[in-house]
């Protein structure tokens, strides 16, 4: 029994002694690790991104000729992470020559290869919904892909300068056929950051 009493005291006298809030030791290497201020130059979690863009687009479609277009493009991007953001896009085009026009809504995820750099690259891939022709009495309403890619220059922490190939298309109901229709833009404008 002496032998148990002895393992019973020296349990006590351990628990006794630690400290009931025991603080884990500092990490040495903290300062490397730090998350930049969101106010710095570049892609932070948190942002809300708004870009107003311009630029020239082609519309395609395979039994009808390809339309020249002026195209105008607006963003509201969401950064959820400095890498994962939410964007939300309204397109138009407005053709030269009275031929096809584009008009389409989109909503997606975006991903940036660059956060906190002066100088980012990013990708983004969205949904929605487009109409053709809207303003005339052969409109048609249909489903909207589109892809492309970004390349944002700060100039300061809050102004960039936007830079986007995008990608759309999407199967329309044009005279009871249904017509793939595609349109390639380069876009370039600026992006406000707050």
């Amino acid at each position: 029994m002496p032998l148990l009493a002895s393992f019973k005291a020296l349990l006590f006298l351990a628990f006794a002694l630690t400290p009931l809030t025991s603080q884990a030791a500092a990490y040495p290497l903290e300062a490397e690790y730090e998350v930049p201020a969101a106010k710095e130059v570049g892609t932070t979690a948190g942002q809300l991104r708004i870009r107003g863009m311009a630029g020239g687009g082609l519309i395609a479609s395979i039994r009808e000729r390809s339309t020249a277009s002026v195209a105008l493009e607006g963003v509201i991007e969401k950064m959820f992470a400095p890498w994962i953001g939410l964007r939300a896009s309204g397109f138009i085009s407005v053709p030269f020559d009275g031929q096809l026009q584009l008009i389409s809504a989109r909503l997606g995820p975006s991903v940036h290869f660059l956060p906190y750099r002066a100088v980012d690259v990013g990708l983004f891939f969205d949904g929605g919904f487009a109409t053709l022709d809207l303003f005339t009495d052969i409109r048609t309403a249909m489903a909207m892909l589109g892809s492309g890619t970004t390349l944002d220059v700060y100039v300061t922490s809050s102004v960039a300068i936007h830079f986007e190939g995008l990608l759309q298309g999407g199967i329309a109901s044009r005279n009871g056929d249904a017509r793939v229709i595609l349109m390639p833009s380069l876009l370039t404008g600026l992006g406000f950051v707050f």
